[in-house]
């Protein structure tokens, strides 16, 4: 993705995409976030790491991070995570979430969207799209922006942007 000349990666997506090669590590991490959680996760690339997010659809009125308001807990630079780091972005997260004075219904449909597609092979519902990432970040002319799902389409073979409204 370009905006004039600025690529709109940094040095970090890079280190967190190289994170996620590593199949049984984070396989180690999804498992540990799940156990502890009671809910799946899901590793967003960032140029600051992964970012773990919860898709606990059940119990969260919005989309948050797994870890603390005041710490970066929910922030991953190496896989998988100590327990006891888990354990304490968990109570952190629990605590943020049920604290929550604001609710999402663009946020929560996402989170549907995002759970569904990873247990179906990446695949969005009702589309033929696969899911590729969520709250993309952009440096647009106009000031910065963002994407609130990013797909592919095989058939037609381009990037799909979906933007979720009440």
């Amino acid at each position: 993705m370009e905006s004039g000349s600025a690529s709109q990666l940094v040095a970090g997506h890079w280190a967190s995409l190289a994170l996620l090669a590593e199949a049984e590590a984070v396989r180690e991490t999804l498992d540990r976030y799940e156990r502890a959680l009671g809910s799946p996760v899901y590793l967003r690339v960032t140029g600051a790491g992964l970012t773990v997010m919860s898709l606990d659809v059940e119990r969260c009125r919005s989309m948050i991070s797994v870890g603390s308001r005041d710490r970066r807990d929910d922030i991953l630079n190496a896989l998988p995570p100590d327990r006891e780091r888990v354990r304490s972005a968990v109570a952190g997260y629990e605590a943020k979430r049920d604290g929550l004075a604001r609710g999402s219904v663009e946020e929560r449909f996402a989170l549907e969207q995002i759970a569904a597609a990873l247990q179906s092979g990446l695949q969005l519902p009702g589309t033929g799209w696969l899911f590729v990432h969520q709250e993309w970040r952009l440096r647009l002319p106009e000031g910065p922006g963002k994407i609130d799902l990013l797909a592919f389409d095989p058939a037609s073979r381009r990037l799909v942007v979906i933007e979720c409204k009440g």
